[in-house]
């Protein structure tokens, strides 16, 4: 991701969306979707796991 140029910013961010595609995939894998469970339960959880990956993207 760092080359000669400095941070390959595009490829960044496309690491972090599959990295939070990835944490999304294990939220709905254990039945936290927007279909089931407790709705401040699923807020709970993406505040918590899939968020603070895209805010760091954000900073960079």
């Amino acid at each position: 991701m760092i080359g000669v140029e400095g941070i390959a910013l595009k490829k960044h961010i496309e690491l972090l969306c599959i990295h939070a595609r990835a944490k999304l995939g294990y939220m709905h894998s254990v039945g936290i979707t927007h279909l089931g469970g407790n709705l401040n339960r699923v807020i709970g959880m993406y505040k918590a796991f899939i968020r603070p990956t895209m805010k760091y993207a954000l900073e960079i």
